[in-house]
């Protein structure tokens, strides 16, 4: 194949553009360095960054030079010579190095590594195109079947997938056509759930002849659109169900699906947005509260659903619209909430504090949140509170109702964290009678858990000299 010789000057738009194939056809029969050279011309002009990279275009003769005096005189032969370069190469005196020296010519070495590498890269690309471009010929008929098959299905899945697309935007813009039609449109699309669970509740307009509607899917599953929604479909999905298999919910999580329930049903108008705004400052203050937590505001949402269903069925009359449930603390669900995480109920006679003002059953009134109910007290919060057992009577008080608060101590400056709503009752201990007795119920309290540690040391040691 003839030589074709390169201008000496890169970006010569008069130069005809030769392809890969071509540069690496050429051939230096007679081992000429000026042919090297225009092939290294040709070269760095194919390579748009070969100045970019400090390289000189005169590098190139001397480079060429000692390609020949290397017995390099075609493009090809620069590519297939690894020892060329290669530090660890054995040379003729059994001396290790490259034959071509750090030394020797060393802008003319470093552009000529440059031009290898690039040469290099490009026949890959080269050699992978065509074993893309080849058609795989299969020699048995059955093959043949097999591969129309696949390219049948192929076709199909292809079909199906862009198929599947469409109808889940098109499902998306009917769910955000339905927000933007609500009073709900403030709140943003990407707080709300998936789109068929918008258009499932949707569907249930509010009527004054028909009760309000409650979907029956899991609060696990309200989870917000923006979860994912930065990230490829398929990581998006795997975030999604994370979060709905994850055993339990934090409180961040459960303020985003309580959202994202109480909107979505607020959509078909059977709940005002104020009423909304209400409820997640209520779960919002259940989450914070340190003895309750996260799982607690889960458990009375649960409950109180489950409420609202149940005086939907009960009641004679339609029930439209749910506001009045939402903002205040409902005493029903909130005592099987108590059981369930405490173990018992608030005590009798305990309710929500009533309303200071009266308030529309639209939710626009304003609601002073109840005190929350005693709990069992946490051994952080004080340490004295070890024992479960209840305070005893003391030998002055006869009844029940009349039982002390021995945590409750005035003259000390010792208050019950349960406040007015201890189920105990609390003495003014500044007062002589009222210490007197305070301090009675106080050491038969002690004498009590001494009793129960030695019951308890007494059990032990039985335990320990019968396994002896």
């Amino acid at each position: 194949m003839m030589a074709v010789l390169a201008p000496t000057v890169i970006a010569n738009n008069n130069q005809p553009e030769v392809s890969v194939a071509q540069l690496f056809g050429l051939d230096n029969p007679e081992g000429k360095d000026e042919v090297l050279r225009s092939h290294l011309l040709q070269a760095a002009n194919m390579c748009d960054v070969f100045e970019l990279f400090n390289h000189k275009i005169s590098y190139l003769e001397a480079g060429s030079k000692t390609l020949v005096k290397y017995e390099c005189q075609t493009l090809r032969a620069l590519v297939a010579n690894n020892a060329l370069f290669d530090p660890a190469g054995k040379l003729a005196d059994n001396k290790v190095g490259p034959k071509w020296p750090v030394t020797e010519e060393e802008d003319a070495r470093e552009a000529i590594i440059f031009l290898k590498k690039f040469l290099t890269e490009k026949r890959s690309n080269l050699f992978k195109e065509c074993c893309e471009s080849r058609p795989k010929i299969k020699s048995r008929s059955r093959s043949l079947e097999k591969s129309r098959k696949k390219r049948r299905r192929r076709r199909r899945s292809s079909q199906s997938s862009s198929t599947s697309s469409q109808r889940r935007q098109h499902r998306v813009d009917e769910a955000k056509d339905i927000i933007d039609k609500s009073e709900f449109r403030f709140v943003g699309e990407e707080y709300f759930p998936k789109a068929s669970l918008i258009k499932a509740v949707a569907k249930h307009k509010v009527s004054e002849k028909s009760s309000a509607y409650l979907s029956s899917t899991p609060i696990e599953d309200w989870i917000p659109s923006y979860i994912g929604a930065d990230v490829p479909s398929k990581e998006q999905k795997k975030l999604v169900s994370s979060r709905r298999d994850q055993g339990t919910l934090g409180g961040h999580q459960v303020i985003e699906h309580v959202i994202a329930f109480w909107c979505s049903h607020g959509i078909n108008g059977s709940i005002h947005p104020n009423s909304v705004v209400k409820f997640v400052f209520l779960i919002n203050k259940l989450c914070a509260d340190k003895s309750k937590g996260p799982s607690y505001a889960l458990t009375y949402f649960k409950n109180l659903v489950a409420h609202i269903r149940k005086v939907i069925a009960d009641s004679d009359s339609a029930i439209p619209r749910l506001d009045e449930f939402l903002v205040k603390l409902i005493m029903e669900p909130l005592t099987k909430t108590e059981v369930a995480q405490v173990g018992r109920a608030p005590p009798s006679g305990y309710a929500p504090r009533p309303h200071h003002r009266s308030s529309d059953t639209r939710g626009a009134g304003t609601y002073q949140f109840p005190p929350p109910p005693p709990t069992i007290p946490s051994p952080v919060r004080d340490h004295r509170r070890k024992s479960t057992s209840a305070p005893p009577v003391s030998p002055g008080l006869k009844t029940k109702s009349q039982e002390v608060c021995v945590f409750h101590h005035p003259a000390k400056s010792l208050k019950c964290v349960h406040g007015d709503a201890c189920q105990y009752r609390h003495l003014d201990t500044n007062k002589s009678d009222m210490a007197r007795l305070h301090k009675e119920a106080t050491e038969s309290f002690e004498g009590a858990r001494r009793r129960n540690r030695d019951v308890k040391k007494g059990v032990k040691g039985d335990v320990e000299s019968g396994g002896k």
